[in-house]
């Protein structure tokens, strides 16, 4: 049930409303390689700490055991789907695109991959290490998958979490006690780190989606999820929620009416401009054609607020009332 988008199309695939899938989100990228890839893919697994080198020249060196075959496309293509699975992985990407900094070269019999990594990221590691063990202790509610995905969004959607925005699709940013800057792809990471995360015997199924955000005379690279909810795929978009509104952009399906457009026709995933050196071949899965049907609040809270105006009302005419009987009663 797999719905692919690749450079030229535009056009998404639609799934009833009354159609349950069965998707597996994990190593949901992996699972769209080829034997080839996923040999450097587990390759990549092993990679811990942080790059080696000095300034400028900062690597991740990895060996492919018999892969001397192995393209640089295919070391390309595994990267790519191990930082997409991997939400903590990106806090590795190199700054500037998210295209890998890459070379490989035949040693043997094996295939030796050379990532180059920015200078800022000289502490990747430290710095995964470091979003973990804030991801770790965030609380999460919710006893079912629609209300935990709604949590998991109210946490990014405070506003101590700040959208940055550098256009070219850097996903630079820090998680921390005290800054909490982040791109969207960081805030698609965090989203699927927290939805990931097993509380209560309960955890979400997710995935990080890349693409396009059209609006109007916006065109940019952009990051948002897709959740598995009650068997139907609905997509979260949580630096949009976080930058317009906490539910703007919540378990939506492909006409969820967003800013007057449906919600597929903006977020074109993996759909990017050559020039940027964003060449994803992956796929996504097609969106409910509705978005999340969430419940009528029946909480005392949301009642005295669905009701507030006219226990207002009703409050200032007892108050009118009285000062009027008051007065009454003084002239008499």
């Amino acid at each position: 049930m797999l719905a692919v988008f690749v450079v030229t199309c535009f056009t998404p695939l639609l799934a009833s409303e009354a159609d349950a899938v069965d998707v597996d989100y994990t190593k949901y990228y992996y699972n769209q390689l080829g034997e080839a890839e996923k040999n450097i893919y587990g390759a990549y697994s092993g990679i811990t700490g942080n790059p080696t080198g000095s300034a400028d020249a900062y690597v991740y060196e990895v060996t492919v055991t018999g892969g001397a075959a192995y393209t640089k496309e295919q070391a390309e293509r595994a990267w790519e789907a191990s930082r997409l699975d991997n939400p903590y992985a990106f806090w590795t990407w190199t700054v500037g695109t998210c295209a890998p900094n890459l070379e490989v070269a035949a040693v043997g019999g094996d295939l030796k991959v050379t990532i180059h990594m920015d200078n800022a990221y000289v502490d990747a590691a430290d710095k995964c290490t470091s979003a973990k063990n804030v991801i770790d202790v965030v609380e999460l509610k919710g006893k079912d998958e629609s209300e935990r995905v709604k949590s998991a969004n109210s946490v990014l959607a405070d506003k101590k979490y700040k959208l940055t925005d550098d256009g070219v699709g850097n996903v630079s940013g820090v998680l921390g006690d005290d800054t909490h800057s982040l791109t969207a792809e960081g805030f698609a990471a965090v989203l699927k780190a927290l939805c990931d995360r097993e509380v209560d015997g309960l955890k979400v199924g997710c995935i990080q989606v890349y693409g396009m955000l059209s609006h109007g005379a916006t065109n940019k690279v952009h990051a948002w999820n897709q959740v598995s909810v009650n068997s139907q795929i609905y997509a979260v978009d949580p630096a949009v929620n976080n930058d317009k509104g906490a539910e703007t952009c919540l378990c939506a399906g492909n006409y969820t009416v967003v800013s007057g457009e449906a919600f597929a026709k903006e977020h074109r995933a993996f759909t990017f401009n050559a020039w940027m050196g964003l060449g994803y071949a992956f796929g996504s899965e097609p969106l409910c054609n509705g978005g999340y049907e969430w419940p009528e609040d029946t909480s005392l809270v949301a009642q005295l607020v669905n009701y507030a105006p006219w226990i207002l009302v009703g409050i200032i005419s007892v108050v009118l009332a009285v000062s009027l009987v008051a007065m009454a009663r003084r002239e008499q």
